[in-house]
C-alpha cells in the first residue's frame, strides 16, 4: 500500500506526462496547419496549364504587350512561361518546326503564343495548340503602331483562343496543313528576257513665242509628228509665226511686216523623275521662209520694193519638262535658235537700197506643247 504522499507524487507524474503529450500534439497540429495552405498553393500552381509566350519587336512595345498578356492569362488561371526570341525567327518557321511532343526535361505546355511586332504597321499572331497540334495564324493591321487599341485587340484574341483551348474547342488548323511560306522559285537566267520597250507615235501641237530682234517679239503655233521611246525620241513638224510689224531701222516712216513659215526636225533624250514626270534635252535644225513686206503711213513716200521672201536656216538647243498622262503629254520647253549666218532685210526706196531690219542671230524661245498618242 502506498501512503498518501506516494500517491500524490504518482498522480502528479501521470498528469505531467499527459500535459506534455497534449502540448506535443498541439505543436504538431499547428505545424500541419501552417504548412497545409502553402503546400496546397504550390501544388495548385504546379497543376496550372502553362502557355509559352515569345514576343519579337521593340523592347518598349514588347514589354507593354507582355504585361497585358500576363494579366489576361492570370485571369484565365494560366501560368506564363516566357521564351527568348531565337535567331531562327521568323515565327512561322519556328513554330511549324516545333516537335509535337515536348522534350523530356521540358515542362508540358498548353499552347505556344508568338507575336511578331517587327514589321511597320503589321502584327502577326501565331498560336500553337500543343495538345492537338493545331496552329492559328492571325495578321493585324496597326497603322499607328502598337497603341492601346492594337494592344487590346491582340490580348483579346489571344485570351479568347486560350480560353477555347481550355474548353476543349478546336482552334486554328492542323499543323500538317500549314505550308511554310517560301519565296517563289526564280526563273532560269537563260529564259529571262528583258521587257520590250515599245515606241510611241503621237501628233503634237502648241504655242510658241520667240524674240527675233530689237522690238520684234513673234508669236505663233506649230504642228508635228513625234516618235518616242522611253529614253529618247525624234520628231518633225512645221511652225509659223503670226505676222508682226517692226519699225524700219534705216528708213523713217517705214514699217516692215514679217510673216514666217518654217520646217524643223528635232531629236532629244529624257530622264524620268517620277513615273509621270520627266526632263528632256534636245537639238534641232530649223529652216524658215520669211516674207518681208514694206509698209508706210505716208502715201507720198516712194517705195520701190515689193514684198519678197527670204530663206534662212538655224540650229536650236532646248530643255524641257514633260508630264505624261494615259495617251497624252504636256511639255514646257525653253531654248534658243542660232542662225547659220547674219541676216539683214533690205528695201528699195527713193535714193537706193536701205537695210530695214537686222534680226538677232541668237533668238530665245518658249513653247508649250500638247501631244496625243495614236499608235503604240
Amino acid at each position: 500500500m502506498l501512503d498518501r504522499s506516494q500517491r500524490n507524487r504518482y498522480a502528479l507524474g501521470v498528469l505531467s506526462r499527459c500535459v506534455g503529450q497534449v502540448l506535443s500534439l498541439g505543436a504538431v497540429l499547428a505545424q500541419v496547419a501552417s504548412v497545409g495552405p502553402a503546400a496546397a498553393q504550390a501544388n495548385a500552381a504546379a497543376t496550372r496549364p502553362v502557355v509559352a509566350i515569345a514576343i519579337a519587336g521593340p523592347d518598349a512595345e514588347a514589354s507593354r504587350l507582355g504585361a497585358s498578356l500576363s494579366d489576361s492569362m492570370r485571369r484565365l488561371g494560366v501560368s506564363v512561361e516566357w521564351r527568348a526570341v531565337t535567331p531562327g525567327f521568323p515565327f512561322g518557321d519556328t513554330i511549324r518546326n516545333l516537335p509535337a511532343t515536348p522534350e523530356p526535361d521540358e515542362q508540358p505546355t498548353l499552347a505556344r503564343l508568338s507575336l511578331d511586332l517587327r514589321q511597320p504597321g503589321v502584327v502577326i499572331l501565331y498560336l500553337k495548340d500543343e495538345r492537338r497540334d493545331r496552329l492559328l495564324v492571325r495578321r493585324f493591321d496597326a497603322p499607328s503602331g502598337i497603341d492601346e487599341v492594337a494592344r487590346e485587340q491582340l490580348v483579346v484574341t489571344a485570351a479568347d483562343s486560350i480560353e477555347a483551348i481550355l474548353a476543349g474547342q478546336l482552334v486554328g488548323t492542323p499543323r500538317a496543313l500549314q505550308q511554310p511560306t517560301r519565296p517563289p522559285p526564280k526563273a532560269p537566267a537563260a529564259t529571262t528576257s528583258p521587257p520590250q520597250l515599245r515606241a510611241t507615235y503621237s501628233v503634237a501641237g502648241g504655242y510658241t513665242t520667240s524674240w527675233i530682234g530689237p522690238g520684234a517679239l513673234a508669236q505663233g503655233a506649230f504642228l508635228g509628228l513625234k516618235w518616242d521611246r522611253p529614253a529618247w525620241g525624234a520628231g518633225v513638224g512645221v511652225r509659223g509665226y503670226f505676222p508682226w510689224l517692226v519699225d524700219s531701222q534705216g528708213v523713217d516712216a517705214l514699217r516692215i511686216r514679217f510673216t514666217v513659215l518654217g520646217l524643223r526636225a528635232r531629236a532629244w533624250t529624257g530622264w524620268q523623275i517620277t513615273p509621270r514626270v520627266s526632263t528632256l534635252m534636245g537639238l534641232g535644225l530649223v529652216g524658215d521662209a520669211t516674207q518681208v513686206s514694206p509698209r508706210t503711213s505716208e502715201p507720198a513716200a516712194a517705195i520701190a520694193s515689193d514684198p519678197y521672201w527670204a530663206f534662212d536656216a538655224a540650229f536650236q538647243g532646248y530643255v524641257g519638262l514633260a508630264f505624261q498622262g494615259r495617251g497624252w503629254a504636256v511639255t514646257g520647253v525653253v531654248g534658243a535658235d542660232a542662225t547659220a549666218r547674219a541676216v539683214r532685210y533690205a528695201v528699195e526706196v527713193q535714193g537706193g537700197r536701205r537695210n530695214a531690219f537686222a534680226p538677232s542671230r541668237f533668238r530665245p524661245f518658249l513653247e508649250l506643247e500638247l501631244a496625243a498618242s495614236f499608235l503604240r
